[in-house]
């Protein structure tokens, strides 16, 4: 913003000479000496976090039209200064269709945020910290019941399911295993002491991160096909959970104690798909070759 030159007249700016250059989403207005560069994000892993804050308001305004809704995503990427700089210097139509442009490029784009921007949150001596960009860590236990929640909060909108998304998804400080007895405290302070924006995005962050599982293990997650019934190809958590335990009984060797379901749930989520994944495509194969006996 310090880069461009503008002679200061009254209440209006008076750049000299003004040339303006379109490439992709950015837009460079020239001066006789110097530039002013705006670059609007593309993506949501592009956008630093009180874009996307900002973006979780934006989504939740109803009956905006094309216009309305590109005007305001302009808005929300540009600070004040930039904003007022921009609609000076430039024909208000020429904002305005590069503001469309910019807007259908962004909604086109949206591959689902996976990467982790706020990695922190501190809540009156509550220090929670959250999932690395993609969940590279997540128990299968919090893969479980975070994907509850979400679904829960999906069908009803009820806030309640955003905070206990929230409590799954960040975990105390240095806490070396997932303890799920803490989630309703640490949800009723989220729900009470925490901005809905806030919860808005680690909702939106796990919808970016439950895609990636589903891109990985397409036979645990098959996409139900034109025409098909739901109940055919859903797979129920609890049949999940037999698989997985089939998972400990051929690959670890644990003792058979009423703690084994919590030895389950401390399992990497990605390690237990990779195995039900395997375990469904050696299911294909062998039905396969039976039918063809």
């Amino acid at each position: 913003m310090d880069r461009l030159s503008l002679e200061h007249s009254g209440d209006r700016f008076c750049p000299s000479t003004i040339k303006i250059i379109d490439s992709n989403l950015g837009m460079i207005v020239l001066t006789d000496k110097e530039e002013f560069s705006v670059m609007l994000p593309e993506r949501l892993n592009e956008c630093e976090l009180l874009i996307l804050l900002k973006w979780q308001e934006l989504k939740e305004e109803q009956g905006l039209t094309k216009a309305q809704f590109a005007f305001a995503w302009l808005r929300t990427c540009l600070s004040e200064e930039a904003f007022l700089i921009l609609v000076k210097a430039c024909e208000p139509e020429r904002v305005a269709e590069w503001a469309v442009d910019c807007a259908e490029i962004f909604l086109a784009n949206n591959e689902g945020l996976t990467e982790q921007k706020l990695p922190v949150l501190s809540i009156k001596r509550l220090r929670l910290v959250g999932q690395a960009s993609r969940c590279p860590s997540i128990r299968f236990g919090q893969w479980v019941e975070a994907d509850e929640q979400f679904l829960l909060w999906y069908k009803s909108k009820n806030d309640k399911h955003l905070a206990k998304l929230a409590a799954i998804l960040y975990r105390k400080d240095r806490e070396k295993e997932y303890d799920s007895s803490m989630n309703a405290e640490i949800a009723n302070r989220l729900l009470n002491e925490v901005e809905r924006p806030i919860l808005l995005l680690i909702a939106e962050f796990w919808a970016g991160c439950r895609a990636l599982f589903e891109a990985r293990f397409k036979r645990v997650f098959p996409k139900v096909l034109e025409g098909e019934s739901t109940e055919k190809k859903e797979i129920k958590y609890a049949d999940i959970r037999n698989m997985v335990l089939a998972y400990h009984e051929k690959l670890v060797q644990y003792a058979k104690t009423p703690d084994r379901k919590m030895a389950m749930y401390q399992e990497n989520a990605w390690t237990v798909f990779e195995f039900i994944e395997y375990d469904l495509k050696i299911n294909e194969q062998l039905k396969a070759s039976s039918s063809n006996t």
